[in-house]
């Protein structure tokens, strides 16, 4: 069994030499080629005389015929299209001159048209208020003779004659001179009405003429464009004939060149050239010996050796298969030795001067002075809550978490959150058979739910907070802030912040030589394709390959990129991403090689009405996660629903390879995409990093 192992390795050996020696063989026909070309050429220029190369000679001299006759024919064309050109310049600047005289003509008589439209409408108006004043003159001097002694009576009492007739007097020199204005303003709107219909007819006609030059530009260099467009096509079939005559002239050479070789001609003008084919054939011989070598060596390998390594080869990836299949399984979980706490929750009051509220075992919460404004009943509880643990399963993934307690602490504080920019310390106990039972390159960590409500989308899951050691080494103590408490979660609308003791890696993920990235929890089922085992196999051949920091060279997540400048990378605001526009349906790809550790949609369990905008669901909708060779993984969110159907855990994506398509799904109002990026021990970072910062270029 082993010299068959030991035959079949010298085998596949010997099958990449021979793939490599076909690439080199192939290089040198080229360049021998390229050298018989060069020889013929040479010759040809220096007339050397060839035996039995009269044919060859009349064919190159057809191609060289055919040849200046398409270089004349093509410097024909470009006269042509030069003059068309200048034609079509000279045309365009003499109608631009036409077109620029009538408007120049057009210009004053408009401004007089405008002007008289002006002068009629004054002279109307103020005929119209004269009528008008003659009509109230007449009104007047009705009313006044009604008034005067000997009328009949009425409700208005009589006045003195003198009086009224004063009156009457004033109010007829008045109308009469309101009737000598009359005639002049009718006369004026007369004559401003005649000059308006002589204008509008000048105008019209000038109109017209600028339409007729407008018309005539846009034939006559429609017409020249036309012909440019021709001139254009013939060129470029002018051109493509030229290539074949050259590469016809070329395969001419090179025959030429075959039979000078091959005839040996001592020529003195073809010294250099000879010695260059002579060197390009001595290699490709070379090349293929050795290769013809290989070969005899294959076929005097015995069949059965060869069986026997092929069933060898087939029965250790089956091993690797099934090794794989049953590998323990590596994903979130619980930890499994049985920790005791307590079930009965602790309440305490707490002042707005602080306080401490202890659970024993558990956990110990301080308020610092000021962190309550007003006197409230703490409660602290830890519980094993189904849906929380689900909720970390989902959401904590990014960070590749490791072993985790089987219970979270949760701190109600009833009606009233704590204040703004104060903290509250959280001092967690942490089991000795918890710590003891760490992977390697995992360390422990505190995960807290935190809800980003921005308005235009609503995430609600576990995060790493920034913890250190208590210093007693049986605790670890952290700071949460006001974010960390909602009212959103609960139905009695208090304010309650959840915590979890986990851990979750620190660095790149140990692997070793032939250790896929693929997870242990990922079945055959999950992965319909091969591709899985051929990475495998590729590592247990090739070993793992070199892995550089994935932050630098990002490719672009969506394309055209532009971050939506209302929800860039904030963690300040909570908002631990960066957010691209993109509209429905835009293709999402990878920034990175990597690995995909979770595809599919993540629950949207309903909130209390208090979250903004509507959003009555919180989650990233459909998302993809991808770990890279660092051990960093990027979160890809509101994905499209069916566009990532094609995708597995376990399977491998390149750097721009799609994904997906954008959407709105989960609590969004409107498509985009979501990418978080979380570096995971990289530099001593182990929350997100703004993802915008690791590709090449910004915009």
């Amino acid at each position: 069994m082993s010299s068959a192992l030991r035959e079949g390795l010298r085998e596949i050996g010997r099958k990449f030499k021979r793939v490599g020696l076909r690439r080199r063989i192939a290089a040198a026909d080229r360049a021998r080629d390229e050298n018989l070309t060069a020889l013929g050429r040479r010759a040809w220029e220096a007339k050397v005389a060839v035996p039995a190369a009269d044919e060859l000679a009349q064919r190159i001299t057809g191609t060289e015929t055919q040849e200046t006759a398409v270089t004349a024919r093509r410097a024909a064309l470009d006269q042509q299209r030069k003059e068309h050109e200048d034609k079509k310049q000279a045309e365009s600047l003499r109608f631009g001159s036409l077109e620029q005289e009538v408007r120049q003509r057009k210009a004053p008589v408009d401004a007089d048209l405008a002007a008289r439209r002006a002068e009629m409408a004054r002279a109307q108006g103020e005929a119209a208020a004269v009528k008008k004043r003659l009509l109230e003159i007449d009104a007047s001097r009705r009313a006044l003779e009604g008034r005067a002694p000997g009328a009949p009576t009425g409700e208005t009492p009589p006045v003195d004659r003198a009086t009224v007739e004063a009156q009457l007097e004033a109010l007829a020199r008045e109308r009469e001179e309101s009737e000598k204005r009359i005639g002049p303003l009718t006369e004026a709107g007369s004559a401003a009405a005649a000059d308006i219909q002589r204008l509008e007819a000048q105008s019209r006609e000038l109109q017209a003429e600028l339409d007729r030059v407008t018309a005539e530009r846009r034939r006559t260099l429609g017409e020249i464009d036309r012909a440019l467009a021709d001139v254009r096509r013939a060129s470029a079939e002018a051109g493509a004939e030229g290539v074949s005559v050259q590469k016809q002239q070329a395969a001419y050479f090179k025959e030429l060149g075959t039979l000078l070789f091959s005839s040996a001609v001592d020529e003195p003008a073809l010294a250099s050239a000879m010695t260059a084919v002579r060197a390009a054939d001595a290699r490709r011989r070379e090349l293929q010996a050795a290769f013809d070598a290989l070969v005899a060596e294959s076929k005097a390998m015995p069949r059965r050796t060869m069986l026997r390594f092929t069933a060898l080869v087939v029965a250790s990836l089956v091993l690797v298969a099934v090794l794989a299949a049953l590998r323990p399984t590596a994903r979130v979980r619980e930890f499994s030795p049985a920790v005791q706490f307590p079930r009965d929750p602790v309440k305490t009051e707490i002042t707005a001067y602080g306080g401490t509220v202890e659970l024993p075992g558990v956990a110990s919460v301080v308020f610092g002075s000021g962190a309550l404004s007003t006197t409230q009943t703490v409660t602290v509880a830890a519980t094993a809550s189904p849906e929380t643990a689900e909720d970390f399963r989902e959401t904590a993934v990014l960070f590749a978490p490791g072993p985790r307690l089987p219970y979270e602490v949760r701190i109600n504080t009833g009606s009233v959150a704590p204040i703004a920019n104060t903290e509250v310390a959280l001092r967690l106990v942490v089991p000795e058979s918890f710590a003891r039972a760490q992977p390697p390159n995992y360390a422990i960590r505190v995960f807290a739910q935190i809800l980003q409500d921005s308005g235009e989308e609503v995430h609600d899951g576990f995060r790493p907070v920034d913890a250190v050691d208590a210093g007693d080494g049986k605790s670890i103590e952290v700071r949460l802030r006001r974010p960390a408490f909602t009212n959103q979660r609960r139905r009695d609308g208090t304010f309650e912040a959840v915590v979890i003791l986990a851990s979750s890696r620190v660095g790149p993920p140990r692997r070793s030589r032939g250790q896929s990235a693929v997870p242990a929890h990922a079945s055959i089922a999950q992965l319909p394709d091969l591709q899985w085992l051929r990475d495998r196999i590729r590592d247990l051949v090739q070993g793992p390959p070199p892995c550089k920091p994935v932050c630098n060279a990002w490719a672009p997540p969506v394309i055209p990129l532009t971050v939506n400048p209302k929800r860039p990378y904030n963690p300040t605001n909570d908002h631990y991403g960066t957010d691209y526009r993109a509209p429905e349906g835009q293709a999402v790809y990878a920034v990175a090689r990597g690995t995909i550790v979770a595809v599919g949609s993540t629950k949207t369990r309903g909130l209390t009405e208090k979250s903004s905008a509507g959003l009555m669901t919180r989650g990233y909708g459909l998302r993809v996660i991808i770990e890279h060779c660092d051990g960093s993984r990027t979160l890809y969110a509101h994905l499209k629903s069916g566009s990532t159907d094609y995708l597995r855990v376990g399977h491998t994506v390149s750097a721009g390879e799609q994904i997906g398509e954008a959407d709105t799904t989960g609590a969004v109002t409107g498509p985009h995409l979501h990418l978080e990026y979380a570096p995971n021990g990289q530099a001593g970072k182990t929350n997100t990093e703004n993802p915008h910062q690791c590709l090449p270029y910004k915009q």
